[in-house]
């Protein structure tokens, strides 16, 4: 979901930076993506790596305008499961 929203930002013309946890990855994910994308080499989790990621976006670009984020989304860390299976502020959780 990352890299695909990424793609979407530069054909769009954003200034974009990436974080990748593992270097390989990211290193194949700013090949793909082309010169212009810059990235960070870290967990999205962390408050040190999204401080760096917007140090760079800053330096790069003189400013921040937006944030997407797709790290951990299915919460499993904390227990609650594949991601259908999260309960939502609407209703009961969904089975499959």
């Amino acid at each position: 979901m990352g890299l695909s929203a990424a793609k979407a930002f530069v054909a769009a013309g954003a200034s974009v930076i990436v974080i990748g946890l593992k270097p390989e990855t990211l290193k194949a994910a700013l090949a793909e993506l082309g010169k212009s994308v810059k990235g960070v080499t870290g967990d999205a989790t962390k408050s040190e790596t999204i401080a760096e990621a917007v140090r760079l976006a800053v330096e790069s670009s003189g400013r921040l305008d937006g944030l997407y984020n797709v790290a951990g989304g299915s919460g499993r860390r904390m227990g609650d499961g594949p991601l259908h299976e999260i309960p939502t502020l609407a209703g009961p959780t969904r089975s499959s």
